[in-house]
Formats: structure tokens, C-alpha cells, sequence
């Protein structure tokens, strides 16, 4: 997937919201869990319930853990 930040080879970071191409693209390339950090003050394309009914559709497990900066 481009625009992926590898951490190490178990663990990358996507610097962009997937949408539901990105989320199932993932799971076709490996990827095995997708952790959503955003707040519901942040703009996404994809409402988390939606995400993770898409993720768990395309084989991936999903958690939602929102985080700011301020908590």
C-alpha cells in the first residue's frame, strides 16, 4: 500500500483514513488487524461501526481506540 510507514516487519502505520478499497487492499497484501486512533471530532470518511464491518468482512480484525493529544 503506499503512503505506509513501516515500524519493523510485524507493524506499519497508515498515514492516511483508509476507505473500503485501502481496508480490503491491506488484507489482500498480509495486513491481519487495522487499530482506528481516531477521535469523533476527527473528520473520517468512514464511520468506525462501518470500518469495522468492512475490516472483519475483508478478514481483519478491527478495534476502535480513540486518542488525542488533550486525554
Amino acid at each position: 500500500m503506499d503512503n505506509v510507514v513501516e515500524i519493523d516487519s510485524n507493524h506499519s502505520i497508515a498515514r492516511f483514513a483508509p476507505d473500503e478499497a485501502a481496508l480490503r487492499k491491506a488484507a489482500e497484501e498480509g495486513f491481519r488487524s487495522v487499530v482506528n486512533f481516531r477521535t469523533a471530532d476527527e473528520k473520517q470518511e468512514v464511520a468506525p461501526d462501518e470500518e469495522r464491518r468492512i475490516a472483519e468482512e475483508a478478514g481483519l480484525t478491527y478495534l476502535h481506540h480513540p486518542v488525542s493529544p488533550d486525554a
